[in-house]
C-alpha cells in the first residue's frame, strides 16, 4: 500500500484520496490496476513498481553482504547475481524470460 501511495503522490496527486479509499476494502489491487489502466498509467505503474522492488532487493543484498556485480553476460554472472535474479523472480513471480528482458 505504501508503494501505491508513493506512486499516487508522485504521478496522480489529485487522486491520492480516491486511491487511499480503494485500499480500505478487499480486491483493492485489482481495482487499482483497472483505475490506472483507465488513465493510461498502468505501464508507468509497472515500471515504477519494478524499479522500487529492484532497489529494495539490491539494498537487501548489500545489507546481507551479497555483492552484485552489475549487468554481466549470463555465463559470467556471479553466484550473488544469480541469487538476486532468483530473489527477484520469487518476489515478482515472473518468468525467467521477463527477468532477462528487464536486464537486472
Amino acid at each position: 500500500k505504501n508503494l501505491v501511495l508513493d506512486f499516487a503522490h508522485e504521478y496522480l496527486p489529485d487522486e491520492v484520496a480516491l486511491i487511499h479509499a480503494m485500499f480500505s476494502r478487499k480486491g483493492a489491487y485489482s481495482r487499482y490496476k483497472d483505475f490506472l489502466e483507465d488513465r493510461g498509467m498502468l505501464e508507468k505503474w509497472y515500471e515504477y513498481e519494478s524499479e522500487k522492488q529492484e532497489k529494495a532487493l539490491r539494498e537487501w543484498c548489500e545489507s546481507s553482504s551479497i555483492e552484485i556485480n552489475g549487468y554481466q553476460a549470463e555465463d559470467q554472472r556471479t553466484r550473488a547475481d544469480d541469487y538476486l535474479l532468483v530473489m527477484r523472480q520469487q518476489v515478482l513471480r515472473v518468468t525467467p524470460k521477463a527477468i532477462r528482458e528487464a536486464r537486472i
